[in-house]
């Protein structure tokens, strides 16, 4: 049986009125796959590959609270539960990062009657996109369909992220009112069928230590070029710089991350350039002065509110 259709957009950021509309009921179990950085409040169980640092959470930790959830450390592709162990399964924002989104997939299916999957749109993967993301991802006719990504730099340069990350109200239009245009959202019962374009071949979305860090240096460069704040490009160019260490420009990009989020003796040890201190100098102001003219611009759209 194919997914069932259901009004969207699905509310993802608010789990109680989420587990409303995928009926979740008192008696039921849940299992939350991936969940470890924001667990569905709802889970029974959540399951993630890493509690610890992630490099698909930019750095972030996982949130543990032991008192709300079981948590079992677990590859999605080999998930430690017997066959229908669960009503409902929950994967948020995972597949996307897989290897091996078809075993995914089937695992879901095996371990619940029903559930829910949430990833990043095709169009939102080309205007927004992740270094750590393997699949442009479509939904069509109640079918979920992969294609592997085709390139190492965004094709628009990640341009969307830092009016989403600057907006509140570009935020929520994105991420809650319309969630359902910047992700791809699926409901799905008993069984869903999905296609896999092509696997992985040995090309940039094969993720060798080289190609990604190709990705994480064009990430942080692409977020330098929009003039985002350094805290957002700063794990991704020190990533870029480790899993490439002989590459000038990675080690180059990384040293003025540092520099520019203030972080100079570290950046002095790294071997920044004079040059770039200068530019990181400039930049620090630069940065003081864009966040002055957003809060004057939040005070103007007070006066001018979007209705």
């Amino acid at each position: 049986m194919i997914a069932e259709k259901s009004d969207l957009p699905f509310p993802t950021e608010n789990h109680g009125a989420m587990a409303i509309a995928l009926g979740i009921k008192s008696g039921d179990r849940v299992l939350d796959v991936g969940g470890g950085h924001q667990p569905f409040v709802r889970a029974d169980v959540v399951v993630d590959i890493d509690f610890d640092s992630s490099l698909d959470r930019d750095g972030l930790p996982g949130t543990i609270n032991p008192a709300l959830h079981q948590y079992v450390k677990a590859d999605i592709c080999a998930l430690p539960f017997k066959d229908n162990a669960f009503d409902v399964s929950i994967c948020i924002h995972v597949i996307e990062h897989l290897d091996d989104p078809a075993k995914a997939c089937d695992e879901l299916m095996r371990v619940a009657g029903r559930g829910y999957i949430e990833t990043p749109s095709k169009s939102t993967e080309y205007f927004a996109g992740h270094p750590t993301h393997k699949w442009l991802i479509d939904k069509r006719d109640n079918v979920l369909f992969f294609e592997p990504i085709p390139y190492a730099v965004s094709p628009y340069l990640n341009v969307a992220w830092p009016s989403v990350w600057n907006s509140p109200d570009l935020f929520n239009l994105a991420g809650v009112v319309h969630r359902d245009i910047s992700c791809v959202q699926f409901a799905w019962k008993n069984h869903f069928k999905y296609l896999v374009k092509k696997p992985l071949t040995n090309n940039f979305s094969s993720f060798n230590s080289e190609d990604e860090a190709a990705r994480h240096y064009a990430f942080a460069r692409n977020l330098l070029y929009w003039a985002v704040p350094p805290e957002h490009g700063l794990y991704h160019a020190k990533h870029a710089a480790e899993l490439s260490p002989n590459n000038k420009r990675y080690k180059e990009l990384y040293s003025f991350y540092l520099a520019l989020s203030g972080k100079w003796r570290m950046a002095l040890k790294l071997g920044i350039s004079l040059k770039l201190c200068l530019f990181a100098v400039r930049g620090m102001f630069m940065v003081k002065f864009s966040q002055k003219m957003k809060k004057w611009y939040k005070l103007i759209n007070g006066v001018f509110p979007i209705k």
